[in-house]
């Protein structure tokens, strides 16, 4: 903060006893300054000011839940200040995001005193597009590795068939439907023909 005195010509500040008009001094703790002013023929005065430091403000940002599936929202949640600004968005508050892809939002916390921070938060989305290859009859999902695979003949699941491949034993309509992270997609559809018939 800058420091200036009035009515003198040469002025004083302490503690420092740092010399000029004006002066910036950056306190760690509110600290009284006393200035000596002096004017020529020697004649001087003192006056005081204080300077209030307000504690540092640590601030925090939580997403909960903090990884969604693509379409799902999350709720932000700043901590350590009064009043909270999030961005991108322009959003205060406590606000409920639903981002398309994976974002990081910057919290500003500001106090009461003026002072604010900054703490920034992921939100994960996971984002699921399997898509079946057929590769001489064996069915193989791309996009993956998925935590969980489930293939299915015409709408009905396949017994049995829980793997990350699956040879077709039969003309029919196959999807599969892959988990990850605790979220569940389907596959478009994949129509076969002529299983089992050799050129």
């Amino acid at each position: 903060t800058q420091l200036t005195g009035s009515r003198a010509g040469i002025y004083t500040w302490n503690p420092g006893g740092i010399t000029g008009n004006p002066v910036m001094v950056s306190p760690v703790v509110t600290t009284t300054y006393t200035v000596t002013g002096a004017v020529a023929g020697g004649c001087s005065a003192t006056s005081v000011v204080t300077v209030t430091v307000n504690p540092a403000l640590t601030v925090t940002a939580t997403a909960t839940p903090p990884t969604i599936c693509l379409g799902a929202s999350s709720v932000l949640t700043g901590g350590g200040a009064i009043t909270y600004s999030w961005m991108p968005g322009a959003m205060t508050g406590s606000p409920t995001v639903t981002p398309g892809v994976t974002t990081t939002y910057t919290v500003t916390g500001s106090s009461g005193a003026g002072c604010s921070a900054t703490s920034v938060t992921t939100v994960t989305v996971v984002t699921l597009n399997p898509v079946i290859v057929n590769t001489g009859g064996v069915l193989s999902v791309s996009g993956g590795p998925y935590t969980t695979y489930q293939w299915y003949l015409n709408g009905t699941p396949i017994g049995g068939a829980i793997n990350p491949t699956y040879t077709v034993v039969q003309n029919g309509t196959y999807s599969v439907e892959v988990t990850l992270n605790g979220c569940t997609k389907r596959s478009a559809s994949l129509v076969l023909n002529g299983v089992g018939i050799d050129d």
